[in-house]
């Protein structure tokens, strides 16, 4: 028998099934629990074209089409976060305030934008219930980063306009530099 028949038609196909099978048989799965996992949509009160979401131990309904997009943004793709944020799935799905706000406080480590956006929702109490004192507190944060920006930061805008927009959510009426 032909060395490299052996390999690749017997040894490699055996050896690719034994690993789907520890991979799916939950032998080698981790003993901490997963933050986030899909399940197929089978109950009756749940749309065709939706998946059932889990995120944190909170069960949400999500459709189907957004499913690998939410799972690219909790493993950490950029692009996924901020389409989510954009989005928020109120176009065409659910609002989940909890994803939300838990990608916004990780792209506001990168954008002021986005800490600008999470004051906002405070003082409008979009996605989450209205609280002034920390909208106030969070522009404070983003007034501290504009004057004193890390590097690797994203400033939106570099103005006056911007700096006095950012000083009036924080509630003072003048700052000096």
């Amino acid at each position: 028998m032909d060395t490299n028949f052996f390999l690749w038609c017997v040894i490699v196909p055996i050896g690719i099934a034994l690993v789907r099978y520890l991979a799916t048989s939950g032998i080698l799965k981790k003993d901490h629990p997963r933050v986030f996992d899909f399940e197929n949509a089978q109950s009756n009160n749940v749309a065709v074209g939706k998946t059932n979401f889990i995120f944190e131990g909170k069960k949400y309904c999500v459709p189907a089409k957004y499913r690998e997009h939410v799972l690219q943004a909790l493993r950490g793709n950029e692009g996924a976060k901020y389409e989510i944020i954009i989005q928020g799935f109120s176009i065409e799905g659910p609002y989940i305030p909890e994803l939300y706000f838990k990608l916004l406080y990780e792209l506001a480590e990168k954008d002021l934008g986005v800490l600008v956006q999470m004051a906002d929702s405070y003082l409008d109490g979009i996605g989450t219930p209205k609280d002034e004192e920390k909208a106030r507190e969070t522009y404070e944060r983003a007034l501290e980063l504009y004057d004193n920006t890390p590097e690797g930061m994203y400033i939106p805008e570099r103005s006056k306009e911007y700096r006095d927009m950012l000083v009036k959510g924080a509630g003072w009426r003048e700052i000096e530099r």
